[in-house]
């Protein structure tokens, strides 16, 4: 999903995450990750096509591709 990005901080506003994150595990600073936008894309290049979707959209992957999913 995309936030609005932190001002004074080189940040996209982006959001990743697997989907099976517990909040236990995703308020535990030692599992949280701050990488390049660019990192991302070489990861995975399909995410590309969403990469200037507005703040406030969030989207899923499955074994059928990308869908909007809302918040």
């Amino acid at each position: 999903y995309r936030e609005e990005p932190e001002e004074g901080f080189p940040d996209s506003g982006w959001r990743f995450f697997v989907g099976d994150e517990s909040d236990e595990y995703i308020n535990n600073a030692d599992n949280i990750s701050i990488c390049g936008l660019n990192t991302i894309c070489n990861i995975q290049p399909d995410i590309l096509a969403f990469i200037h979707a507005e703040a406030g959209r969030k989207f899923g992957r499955d074994e059928d591709g990308w869908t909007e999913e809302f918040m």
